[in-house]
């Protein structure tokens, strides 16, 4: 969970974390401003955040019966 405009510093970690029931057992995959894909598990974590970082990071959920759900958060790299 973050605020609107989550604001980090050049070079803080980060760590998003998706809480929740888990229902179906979804595939996950996160996208970054730069639209990296990765496929994670519920939590994704950034060692080093670059400036390149800022913007909006999604959560993809696709569940087997074929519904997706997208949760979106925006982090701005000072």
């Amino acid at each position: 969970t973050a605020d609107p405009d989550t604001r980090l510093l050049h070079g803080q970690s980060l760590t998003l974390t998706l809480d929740g029931p888990s229902v179906g057992s979804p595939s996950m995959q996160w996208k970054s401003p730069e639209n990296k894909i990765t496929k994670a598990d519920k939590t994704y974590y950034v060692s080093r955040l670059r400036l390149q970082d800022s913007g909006t990071w999604s959560c993809h959920l696709f569940f087997q019966d074929q519904n997706k759900l997208e949760l979106d958060i925006k982090i701005v790299v000072l």
